[in-house]
């Protein structure tokens, strides 16, 4: 069997050549093209020069610049437990921001393929994850997890990722013995012809727009603040990327990427929680946001108590019938004070008229005598 991969192998690469090697800005703006985690083998390296720093870390600033993710998504799940739900959807959606945290730090510490991995699958996982959170917005939370929901988007995700790289995972099926490896290799030989790596960024993409589109319908006051800074966020560190991307040798020594990786990871924590607030919105618990000794914004909701929102509840709705009730009888006895004025005025009209029609006939009466 390994033969035969071997000799797929050498056919794929005959019909479609290995592509060109990534371009290496630290052949431009100086810096070692191998340090101490070796020789720089992933897809892609960044504008930042490698190893100048230190020989530790490939690209110091990209990778420092990862780490706040890191304590974000930990404080995230922390005052979320302490403070707002313990769904477990979101605790996973900070999580897993917290694991692109991880990865994008390897990656740009390291510059090697494996770490890229961790960088750019979690990803998927963190979009996909706000994904189903969102889907399942509206649920009673006595509901359990829907398991097919989540089923499908695993296998949505784990096909988006195998023709993303397929190299990693033709090498990774020679050392997995199961009846489902033709059925990869086909994937993996559609992917080799047809030139489908664009599939990565553009599923990419269209989960964002979905998420974000979908967001926008039927908001609340503070989750649509807080959707519209994570927007300004993560489409501002985005504008920087690109920039970060086309005039390298120009915008290299302000470290755009960097400024990119605190934009992303804000704004995706923001988002976070936005769907919180969404979250809570349906289940019509008061919340706002607060804001803790990091700086760092968090919902405080308060604690569920079913008998106490009644109390609550009912309360509230006596409070709008008195009030309707006081304003019904302010239009009432208004209505007829101005009534009554009205009345007395006219009286007074109509009596004034009839004498002032008195004396004049009396006078007329009076020069005819």
């Amino acid at each position: 069997m390994t033969s035969y991969l071997q000799d797929l192998w050498t056919y794929v690469q005959s019909i479609n050549p290995q592509p060109d090697a990534p371009k290496r800005w630290n052949t431009i703006n100086g810096g070692e093209s191998h340090g101490f985690w070796g020789r720089v083998d992933s897809s892609v390296d960044w504008c930042e020069p490698n190893y100048v720093v230190t020989h530790y870390v490939a690209e110091f600033f990209n990778s420092l610049s990862s780490t706040p993710m890191i304590i974000w998504s930990i404080l995230g799940m922390y005052y979320l437990y302490r403070f707002t739900t313990n769904e477990i959807k979101f605790h996973w959606c900070f999580l897993s921001l917290a694991i692109v945290g991880v990865g994008s730090t390897a990656f740009h510490g390291t510059l090697r393929f494996h770490a890229q991995l961790l960088d750019e699958l979690p990803m998927l996982v963190t979009s996909f994850s706000c994904l189903y959170a969102l889907l399942e917005m509206k649920t009673p939370p006595e509901k359990r997890a829907n398991f097919f929901l989540l089923f499908s988007l695993v296998c949505i995700c784990s096909v988006i990722e195998v023709t993303r790289y397929p190299f990693f995972f033709l090498k990774s099926v020679t050392f997995v013995n199961f009846p489902l490896k033709k059925y990869f290799k086909k994937l993996i030989f559609s992917y080799v012809i047809l030139k489908l790596w664009y599939i990565f960024l553009f599923s990419y993409a269209i989960v964002v727009a979905t998420v974000t589109l979908y967001t926008l319908v039927n908001l609340g006051d503070l989750s649509k603040k807080l959707f519209i800074a994570a927007c300004l966020c993560y489409y501002g560190g985005w504008t920087l990327w690109i920039l970060d991307q086309i005039y390298c040798e120009k915008v290299q020594p302000y470290h755009f990427h960097s400024f990119w990786h605190l934009g992303a990871g804000y704004g995706t924590y923001c988002w976070i929680l936005g769907l919180v607030s969404m979250r809570q919105d349906f289940l019509k618990k008061q919340h706002k946001i607060e804001l803790s000794n990091f700086l760092l914004p968090y919902l405080m909701c308060k604690p569920f108590n079913e008998e106490k929102e009644r109390r609550e509840e009912k309360k509230r709705m006596e409070t709008i019938y008195s009030k309707k009730v006081q304003n019904a009888s302010f239009i009432r006895y208004h209505c007829a004070f101005f009534l009554c004025l009205f009345l007395f005025l006219f009286v007074l009209v109509v009596f004034s008229t009839l004498r002032g029609t008195a004396q004049s006939t009396q006078n007329k009466n009076t020069k005819i005598n």
